[in-house]
C-alpha cells in the first residue's frame, strides 16, 4: 500500500468517512516505513557481520 492509493481512496470517499481512514492509514504508512527502515539496517548490519566473520575464517584458514 503506498500513498498514491491512499489519496486515491480518499478523493473518491465523503468527507465524512474520510478522516478516521485517513489518521489510520497515516499511523499504519508511518509505522510500515519505520519498520522497513528498521529492517534495512538490521540487513546492512548482519552484511557486514558476515563479511568480517568470513574474514577472520579465511584468516584462520591461512594460518592452519
Amino acid at each position: 500500500c503506498d500513498e498514491s492509493k491512499v489519496q486515491k481512496v480518499l478523493s473518491s470517499s465523503d468527507e465524512e468517512h474520510q478522516q478516521p481512514f485517513k489518521e489510520k492509514m497515516d499511523a499504519f504508512l508511518k509505522k510500515a516505513y519505520e519498520e522497513h527502515k528498521e529492517q534495512e539496517q538490521n540487513l546492512e548490519k548482519n552484511v557486514k557481520q558476515s563479511l568480517m566473520k568470513q574474514w577472520f575464517f579465511l584468516q584462520l584458514e591461512s594460518k592452519i
